[in-house]
């Protein structure tokens, strides 16, 4: 979970945010990717917004792959 969802609007934003930043890192510490798919909607703009690594969602990645 990357701590965005409305379920956590009842928390801080520091705290969602250092929700977000653990999970980003956790997935992305290992294997360093070019970008982290996902697809929810609130973990694209939550990720995002750390401008850590590239964010898409699924279906970005399948019109891609279309093309």
């Amino acid at each position: 979970c990357c701590g965005g969802s409305i379920a956590t609007e009842a928390m801080p934003f520091k705290k969602r945010r250092l929700i977000a930043e653990d999970a980003m890192l956790k997935m992305t510490a290992d294997t360093q990717p070019d970008c982290l798919v996902t697809a929810c909607p609130a973990c694209k703009k939550t990720f995002g917004d750390l401008n850590l690594t590239e964010v898409k969602d699924v279906a970005e990645v399948v019109v891609e792959g279309m093309r």
